[in-house]
């Protein structure tokens, strides 16, 4: 009996000495450990039910509970991924700052882990987030990053979606020829892969370019292609398609007509609206300004008929003298240096002869903007809300005249 108490002193206690300490071990990290990661995945769970519901403010109030705890514990890998979900859902609620913020946040964790997640992905979203915005230079410096990062792998099909994405935005600024040339190459990507579908859908993009271009037998062609690929697919868009071809030709053969009456009022010097604007606020009023002509609108804007080479002062007085209206633009960065001086010669001139000034508040402005005394009391023009056609509001401001839409 005694030589087993022996051998159990000498070689199994020790043994179950440290079994015990490992176990201990164990459950003290377990007790320490478990809780906080159990908080933070039922927070996450409950956000992704939220978020299934349309719930978005609630979903993201659970992610931001989940955020703080993965923050206290360290949990980089875990705090990248949280607010990666945090930028999604706030890109549906279209809150594109907070949204912003958030992908940055997590493409900085990511960057610095040198992480296996798909950093292009976040480069990329973020382009389209300052698409939306309206700013166009950010959106297409984050989408050429993205393109760059892409193009390391070889026969990626991701790069299709990215060329996608810059022909939007050049289709914004009025680069048709580039937006074009985008569109082939993710065109050329998505045939190789026999995406049929995703080459129906760029034929039919590259149709659109081409519409608002106003060449309307290339729009028909791409158009044409469109139909066939979706047809063969067995795709029910087609009949959408084909009404959206029809309405296309109908719009340019009208567009031709409204092309010539504005080509002889500008030949007349017959402007209808000055576009007095921040020149950081230019690709958005430009496009504003786009939209008027379509509309049958000529506005005036420095860039469309400024000359090289003429003294830009001469220039301006001169529409001060005859110009019908002038919409001041108030973008998120206020007032530029030269609206104050455009400004204010249109407003002497609206004391004179009874000249409209048209207030017109951008997309992307946080709060509505303090203005000169004399305009505080003018109806503005907001783009900001969704709930009204911004676009015919000024249209009614310049003419005077309401369109029954």
């Amino acid at each position: 009996m005694s030589i087993w108490l022996d051998l159990l002193t000498r070689f199994v206690a020790p043994f179950l000495t440290a079994f015990v300490f490992c176990l201990y071990i164990w459950l003290y990290n377990r007790g320490r450990w478990s809780k906080p990661q159990k908080r933070a995945n039922y927070h996450s769970e409950n956000a992704i039910q939220l978020e299934s519901l349309g719930e978005l403010e609630k979903a993201i109030k659970e992610y931001e509970a989940a955020l703080q705890i993965w923050e206290e514990e360290g949990n980089r890998e875990k705090i990248g991924i949280i607010c990666k979900s945090l930028g999604e859902i706030c890109k549906k609620k279209q809150d594109w700052d907070r949204s912003i913020d958030y992908f940055a946040r997590c493409l900085a964790i990511w960057q610095a882990m040198k992480s296996e997640y798909s950093v292009n992905e976040l480069y990329r979203e973020l382009g389209i987030i300052y698409y939306n915005k309206g700013e166009l230079e950010e959106a297409q410096k984050n989408c050429e990053v993205c393109l760059k990062l892409e193009e390391r792998v070889v026969d990626n099909p991701n790069l299709a979606t990215t060329y996608n994405y810059l022909a939007l935005i050049s289709k914004r600024k009025g680069l048709y020829d580039q937006s074009i040339a985008h569109y082939e190459k993710s065109l050329r990507i998505l045939d190789s892969l026999n995406d049929i579908r995703g080459a129906a859908s760029v034929y039919y993009n590259i149709g659109n370019v081409y519409a608002e271009k106003g060449d309307n037998d290339r729009s028909k062609i791409y158009y044409q292609h469109s139909i066939n690929r979706f047809e063969k697919i067995g795709d029910d868009i087609v009949e959408m398609i084909k009404e959206k071809m029809n309405r296309s030709l109908r719009n340019l053969q009208r567009h031709e007509t409204d092309s010539l009456y504005l080509d002889r009022k500008a030949e007349a010097d017959n402007f209808d609206v000055f576009l007095c604007h921040n020149n950081i606020d230019k690709p958005t009023v430009r496009e504003i300004g786009l939209e008027l002509k379509k509309r049958g609108i000529l506005p005036w804007l420095d860039e469309w008929e400024m000359r090289p080479g003429l003294p830009w002062q001469k220039t301006l007085e001169e529409q001060v003298e005859k110009i019908k209206s002038v919409a001041v633009f108030v973008g998120k960065e206020g007032f530029g240096p030269w609206q104050d001086i455009e400004q204010s010669a249109f407003l002497r001139e609206f004391v004179k002869r009874r000249c409209p000034v048209i207030p017109v508040i951008l997309p992307d402005c946080k709060e509505t903007p303090k203005l000169p005394i004399i305009l505080e009391g003018m109806h503005w023009v907001d783009f900001r809300k969704k709930d009204q056609d911004a676009i015919e509001q000024l249209i009614w401001g310049i003419t005077g005249k309401r369109r029954i839409v």
